[in-house]
């Protein structure tokens, strides 16, 4: 339960500052868990991404 109360928090973040969070959290030697749960957001992100700016054919 509390990886689902960690991952909302994190699908909150802006996009700069979940880059912010995760490039502290691997200079301070952080959490590896907290690494990879920051790493797969920023994963599913750029997923969405570039899923959304494929253009569409006419």
């Amino acid at each position: 339960m509390q990886t689902t109360k960690s991952n909302c928090a994190i699908t909150e973040l802006t996009d700069e500052s979940l880059i912010f969070a995760y490039e502290n959290a691997r200079k301070k030697n952080l959490d590896l868990h907290f690494i990879q749960l920051l790493e797969e957001e920023i994963s599913q992100r750029q997923i969405i991404s570039l899923h959304h700016s494929e253009k569409i054919p006419n």
